[in-house]
């Protein structure tokens, strides 16, 4: 059984109210990974290579594969963790929960640490300046919080995320500016950027579509990568 202590986190003394056994952590399943991804815009901003606002089925499976390819598991101590998971006791953490609708059962998460089943691991993202941000499973680190106990989270590398993301994008943009090459629309695209013209003048709103959409892409590449934008995208248009 857990020690009970109390914690100071901003206006809230924070008491590991909770006497609870040791939580046990599991691995999400590709469901569990993917109901987060669902709910979670952020988390499927950082994952989405596509600029579509209606991802497909697998437009998701490929958010799954690239969640997994940028992230470890970590031990964490939820109170260093920004997010929603600090409640001031138990009731808190329920009132609130049901206040937003959620489909979550604290009860039900407590009977299954009481029973020894894990918990999924919480998803948490770490920024370059080492900063950790709770993105999914707020509920299940409260939990954690309010006992006194550390979490094992799926902790998400928001540098090589986007690393991942760039190449995706610029894969992308590549295939429309071969496109737009047949149609003339991305020389008009190049002369813009080159010649520092107010608009490009292109002959159809079919030709503008690709040629803007490639440009675009190769503006975020720039931005992900920390890239000088003017300098990368005359280049890729050479």
């Amino acid at each position: 059984m857990t020690a009970l202590k109390a914690r100071v986190y901003d206006k809230y003394i924070v008491r590991a109210s909770l006497s609870l056994p040791e939580i046990k952590w599991s691995y999400p399943t590709d469901k569990e990974l993917l109901n987060e991804i669902h709910s979670e815009y952020e988390l499927e901003k950082l994952l989405n290579p596509t600029t579509s606002s209606y991802p497909t089925k697998d437009d998701y499976l490929n958010f799954l594969k690239g969640l997994k390819e940028v992230s470890k598991t970590e031990r964490l101590d939820p109170k260093a963790l920004k997010g929603k998971h600090i409640w001031k006791d138990y009731d808190d953490l329920v009132k609130t929960v049901k206040s937003f609708g959620l489909p979550k059962d604290p009860d039900s998460m407590l009977n299954a640490i009481k029973e020894g089943i894990p918990l999924p691991m919480p998803i948490v993202v770490k920024k370059a300046n080492g900063e950790m941000t709770l993105l999914g499973g707020a509920t299940r680190s409260g939990i954690a919080l309010l006992s006194g106990q550390h979490i094992v989270a799926v902790v998400i590398d928001e540098k090589k995320a986007q690393l991942r993301l760039a190449d995706k994008l610029e894969e992308h943009a590549d295939d429309l500016a071969k496109e737009d090459k047949r149609k003339d629309a991305y020389q008009k695209m190049k002369d813009y950027y080159l010649q520092q013209k107010e608009k490009p003048a292109f002959p159809s709103k079919e030709e503008q579509f690709s040629a803007y959409l490639a440009e675009h892409l190769y503006r975020k590449v720039a931005e992900l990568r920390g890239l000088p934008e003017r300098e990368w995208v005359v280049k890729k248009l050479r």
